[in-house]
């Protein structure tokens, strides 16, 4: 049996091993990111008496 195939076949499985971890990286980097920012958004520390300013004044 010539060994082409199974030198392909062993590259096709590696690389599909690397794009697999490499999203689930990317996953994980997004989602840390996402809770980062979720955080920053939720954060009124900022404000005077830590709420947001009124829309009129009288």
């Amino acid at each position: 049996m010539p060994a082409g195939p199974v030198i392909a076949a062993g590259a096709g499985l590696v690389a599909a091993g690397a794009i697999i971890a490499g999203a689930e990286i990317l996953k994980s980097v997004c989602a840390s990111a996402n809770t980062t920012l979720r955080q920053k958004l939720a954060d009124n520390s900022g404000f005077h008496q830590g709420h947001w300013p009124p829309a009129a004044t009288a």
